[in-house]
């Protein structure tokens, strides 16, 4: 038997057939190994830099530099928000700024300020406008329709309670007063039958007597019913004042009822008409509205026909914005200042919105105020007074007064992101930037809660100078 090495090509065709499988699996699952590969380095990238994307210079020197340890009174909260260098890299913002000489710095225009120790209010500023009283504010109209008969007062009178503002004729008036003098005749006709009849009693039939009783208690509810028509009419009248007045000096006194003595002396009963109701004042105030003239047709509306006010107390209504409504208590303090008046006005917030006005995008807060007179109280009563209604000006609300607080200028404070930022000067030619937490606030002096000690002195006028340096600093670091 003759052996042989040679492979069979049947053979050979089948081992070639099986390796180019293999290579084909391979090579189908590279995008699939590569893909793990990088999802690996991500993950692994990720966990070196918990997750933040490294600057330039971290990637550059990962590891190259120790940890910095920085004391707690010269760390400059910040550095964080900084674009190249985390805050534990940021050595540059927490050294001294250091210059060549004494003449340098005065040549920089940085002039010197103590930290020191005096008076700071917290106060919101707003605008405001005066307006009346609207619990002393009236608009008076004629109760029913009818034509003017007399106008008594003009704009601008001071009037007292009770005094005559016009009078109007109307029919309804006519016929309300002779039901009244009807049912007055009429309730005494059926108590004088009943009183009579009760007094023989003994010689009248049962049902006669409780015929009369009830006649006369209808009569009773009759006369009250007209009573209160008078009353609702602007005519108080009361029952007592015209019990037992005969006839002749009944009608006399319905006749004018309502009216004043003074006037009622002056009129001729058998000439002037029973039509008339008075319009009077309801409190003591002026005449800041009067809309009708002697023979107009008048009708009742929500309108007034005359319109008056007590201006001896104002409102004065403050618009303070969203932000500082939250400062707000009801009793605080309240200075409002108008043009052309010397005169400050004091008072105390009587109430606050809770609402926010539609239109303007403010909290309406108000004051209640007494409105002296502008000479003094020595004028007389019809005398000018200090506010007028819609006058405009600025009130100063009252938040808290520190009347020991540590502060500096305001000028002095530099915001560096989230922060404040004084410089305090630590030698002839050196200032070390120091933070600094603020309290009250004001356009020259802003208090100071920690950081700083009385007496120390820092950069007022030209501290910008050292937040540039500050800058420089920051850029020289982020490129190293």
């Amino acid at each position: 038997m003759t052996t042989s090495n040679s492979v069979s090509p049947k053979r050979a065709s089948l081992v070639s057939r099986d390796s180019l499988h293999w290579l084909r699996l391979v090579g189908a699952q590279i995008p699939n190994l590569l893909v793990l590969g990088m999802l690996g380095g991500l993950l692994f990238w990720g966990h070196a830099y918990h997750w933040h994307v490294p600057t330039l210079s971290q990637m550059m020197h990962s590891g190259a530099e120790p940890e910095l340890q920085i004391s707690p009174d010269d760390a400059l909260p910040g550095a964080a928000d900084l674009p190249v260098k985390e805050a534990k890299s940021q050595i540059p913002l927490l050294e001294p700024i250091s210059f060549e000489s004494p003449e340098a710095i005065a040549r920089s225009g940085i002039q010197l300020a103590k930290v020191e120790r005096r008076s700071m209010v917290d106060q919101v500023t707003c605008l405001g406008s005066v307006t009346y009283d609207q619990t002393r504010l009236a608009q008076l109209s004629a109760r029913v329709s009818g034509t003017v008969w007399s106008a008594e007062k003009k704009v601008g009178e001071n009037i007292k309670k009770g005094e005559l503002l016009a009078i109007i004729e109307a029919l309804d008036i006519g016929r309300a007063k002779s039901e009244f003098l009807q049912a007055v005749v009429a309730a005494e006709l059926r108590e004088g039958t009943y009183r009579r009849l009760r007094q023989s009693q003994s010689t009248v039939p049962y049902r006669s007597l409780r015929e009369a009783e009830a006649q006369a208690r209808e009569a009773r509810i009759k006369l009250f019913n007209a009573q209160q028509t008078l009353v609702n009419l602007g005519l108080p009248v009361k029952l007592e004042d015209v019990a037992g007045l005969h006839d002749e000096e009944l009608v006399k006194r319905v006749h004018f009822l309502g009216l004043p003595k003074t006037l009622v002396d002056r009129l001729d009963s058998h000439k002037t008409t029973a039509n008339l109701v008075p319009l009077v004042a309801p409190f003591d105030g002026t005449v800041i509205g009067r809309e009708v003239v002697v023979g107009e047709l008048v009708e009742p509306s929500s309108t007034g026909q005359f319109v008056m006010a007590d201006v001896r107390r104002m409102w004065i209504e403050l618009d303070v914005s969203k932000e500082d409504a939250g400062k707000l208590r009801l009793g605080q303090e309240v200075v409002f200042s108008t043009e052309g008046v010397e005169q400050q006005i004091h008072g105390t917030l009587s109430w606050i919105s809770t609402e926010v006005d539609k239109r303007t995008r403010m909290v309406q807060a108000r004051m209640e105020v007494d409105n002296p007179l502008i000479h003094g109280e020595s004028e007389p009563a019809n005398g000018q007074r200090l506010l007028r209604a819609n006058m405009f000006g600025v009130g100063q609300i009252l938040i808290q007064e520190k009347p020991d607080a540590l502060v500096v200028p305001t000028q002095s404070i530099q915001r560096d992101g989230p922060i404040n930022v004084v410089f305090v000067r630590a030698g002839d030619r050196v200032f070390q930037p120091k933070q600094i937490e603020l309290g009250i606030v004001s356009d020259s002096y802003s208090e100071v809660l920690t950081g700083l000690k009385p007496g120390d002195q820092i950069a007022a006028a030209g501290s910008h100078v050292l937040k540039s340096e500050i800058l420089k600093q920051r850029l020289a670091g982020s490129g190293s």
